[in-house]
């Protein structure tokens, strides 16, 4: 008579029994489905999304596409946008789980531009908001994502200058 394993209930044949071939197959997808389990709870699985809202939509809706979601703080996802965003305060609504606003580190809100059409954008969940990783503003203590220029008139401090800028 079979006996089964304590933690997987896998099928354990005495032996005196024959070997079933069904037996063997039932434990393969067992233990199949549960390394698959260890894999996604390893974050070895990254949790893609994509974003199709349209650039002046502030409510940016992310459909999982791979991977397993569940919003948590700490929960990453990578989101793939169709479109550029032109609003200032966007918020993520990832599967269905609440829009939430999008958030860089030292900021209050996301600038206009922040991410182009195509873009692929990281961002990670705090509990409160989902906060886009690597995407800091450049300033003069500190390297990041700063606004190129071309204008030769322009006074402002928070863009870059285009070598046509600098003549």
């Amino acid at each position: 008579m079979a006996d089964y394993t304590e933690n997987y209930n896998l099928k354990k044949p005495s032996p005196e029994d024959f070997v079933d071939i069904a037996d063997i197959n039932g434990n393969m997808d067992a233990i199949d489905e549960a390394l698959l389990e260890c894999k996604e709870e390893a974050g070895a699985g990254a949790v893609y999304c994509t974003c199709t809202a349209a650039s002046n939509e502030a409510a940016k809706v992310a459909t999982v596409v791979r991977g397993k979601f569940k919003l948590e703080i700490g929960v990453a996802v990578d989101v793939k946008f169709t479109n550029t965003n032109i609003t200032s305060s966007p918020t993520l609504n990832v599967n269905n789980t609440g829009a939430k606003y999008i958030k860089m580190y030292g900021t209050a809100s996301v600038p206009n531009y922040i991410w182009q059409a195509g873009a692929m954008v990281h961002f990670v969940y705090d509990g409160t908001n989902w906060i886009m990783e690597n995407t800091a503003q450049a300033s003069t203590v500190y390297y990041g994502v700063t606004k190129l220029s071309p204008s030769v008139s322009s006074t402002l401090t928070s863009m870059a200058a285009t070598p046509s800028a600098v003549k």
